[in-house]
């Protein structure tokens, strides 16, 4: 959720930056333009932070390893093999659509809720940015509690079970 959750930020954010850029006399056009360096640069650092600090592999924390004595094997299968074995399987194609459904009419949400507030309700776009980055707010709370309800069925119906909540809940999704 905390992609999600950048997401609304940026609607939120980036309004008020090009309200800043204007302020600072640029022109009401370009200031867009160049408002999108603001998210560009910090997708840069935190991929520096990301590299630089980062321990955690699927196996636990890669300095705790090594403490313990444990070296890790990075397999003989190349990343394209790893590749080919994902893209056979039926289940990745499944949750490749469904995560292109659920997260598609989010950033669509994200994109059209700022224009319908300003149409609708006469917002100025800085505050309708504001009320739409609330959408990515919930994302937070919306993957927490369906990964803790993911976790607690596949204790019982392992994967079975969460792929029939994954099932249940995006057909409420559809239906709400």
């Amino acid at each position: 959720g905390w992609g999600n959750a950048g997401g609304g930020a940026a609607q939120s954010l980036m309004p008020l930056v090009v309200a800043a850029l204007v302020g600072l006399g640029v022109e009401h056009a370009f200031g867009w333009r160049a408002a999108m360096f603001v998210p560009g640069l910090a997708m840069l650092a935190m991929a520096l932070v990301y590299a630089r600090y980062t321990q955690d592999t699927p196996q636990g924390d890669i300095v705790d390893l090594r403490a313990a004595g444990i070296e890790l094997d990075g397999g003989k299968a190349t990343g394209m093999a790893i590749f080919r074995r994902a893209a056979a399987n039926y289940r990745t194609w499944m949750l490749a659509a469904t995560y292109g459904a659920c997260f598609g009419v989010e950033i669509f949400i994200h994109n059209i809720a700022a224009s319908y507030y300003v149409d609708r309700f006469g917002l100025s776009l800085t505050n309708a940015g504001l009320a739409a980055g609330i959408f990515g707010g919930l994302a937070l709370f919306a993957r927490a509690l369906g990964g803790i309800a993911s976790d607690r069925i596949a204790l019982v119906k392992g994967l079975d079970g969460r792929a029939l909540l994954l099932f249940a809940l995006m057909l409420g999704e559809g239906v709400g």
